[in-house]
């Protein structure tokens, strides 16, 4: 069987309606080896089924990332197909702390949408190297950014982020949201002062309740 034979006919199973199916045609493209297989394995990134798609990012997260990760910037740019993006978003966690310093450049790209991705993403990897960053995005003019970033930082729980997320606090609802759920989750004593300034607002009070909740170590 020739590539191109190979690849159809393996498109072809993707499509079909057996997840067994389609389990073992990710298996063999994995095993096949070839960036050629990579539009497919993308592809089955979006399968139905959880095991295929973990299946399919083992298979994408293989490759050498010098081969790979601007590739997965072309699928993140690309805006026509949002399956392909975001595969592309799941498959560069997968590399961890590898992917930090390939991600870190897309937070000064030009394209708010490429910002706001590299901020998630690099809130799942968790690496501490990009607190920095993360911490300047928040001046960002986008604020779809500056909430992805304020979540990331949260989730890394580097206590650098502490001030520069209180000051996120005066800012509108949709960055004092993750700003609030941050401060809590990286627990620093300091910011509960600021947080019980808007325990009466009515959309908010939940989240700060909870949040100095978590700070106090009250359950």
């Amino acid at each position: 069987m020739s590539n191109i034979e190979f690849l159809k006919n393996a498109e072809e199973k993707l499509s079909s309606g057996l997840e067994e199916t389609r389990y073992l045609t990710v298996k063999d493209l994995v095993k096949y080896n070839s960036i050629e297989t990579l539009p497919l394995l993308m592809k089955a990134t979006g399968d139905l089924s959880y095991r295929v798609r973990e299946e399919a990012l083992k298979g994408i997260c293989a490759f050498p990332k010098d081969v790979i990760f601007p590739k997965l910037e072309k699928f993140l740019r690309n805006q026509d197909n949002k399956k392909l993006r975001m595969a592309a978003i799941e498959a560069f966690p997968h590399y961890g702390k590898e992917a930090t310093p390939y991600l870190l450049r897309f937070l000064k790209d030009k394209d708010e949408r490429i910002r706001m991705f590299s901020a998630a993403m690099l809130g799942k990897i968790g690496d501490t190297k990009a607190v920095n960053a993360l911490i300047e995005a928040l001046k960002d003019p986008d604020e779809n950014v500056i909430h992805a970033s304020a979540e990331s930082l949260g989730k890394i729980g580097d206590k650098r982020a502490v001030k520069p997320l209180i000051d996120c606090l005066n800012q509108s609802f949709w960055i004092q949201y993750p700003a609030i759920i941050a401060l809590g989750n990286i627990g620093d004593p300091t910011a509960i002062k600021h947080l019980i300034k808007l325990r009466d607002d009515k959309i908010l009070r939940d989240v700060v309740a909870e949040a100095v909740r978590k700070i106090g170590g009250i359950k």
